[in-house]
């Protein structure tokens, strides 16, 4: 969640893909609306909206584990 003056943006995920989906509500009150869905999976953590709205970033955190056997230790 981030509060830019006049309004609160939400981050919201679909449990289905954790696409998230960016939503607007007036701090004053009013309707929650739709601003945009972000097409890549990201967590909530490393979601952040700025420059009044009009950008929105989250990045993607991928790890990949390797395996390395070696021969001859202990001979």
């Amino acid at each position: 969640m981030s509060w830019l003056s006049p309004d609160i943006f939400l981050g919201r995920w679909r449990a289905a893909d954790s696409l998230p989906s960016i939503w607007r509500i007036p701090a004053s009150g009013g309707d929650l609306r739709l601003v945009a869905t972000i097409p890549a999976p990201c967590s909530a953590g490393s979601f952040a909206i700025g420059d009044q709205g009009r950008k929105a970033i989250c990045t993607v955190v991928q790890s990949r584990s390797d395996i390395w056997t070696v021969e001859g230790i202990g001979k």
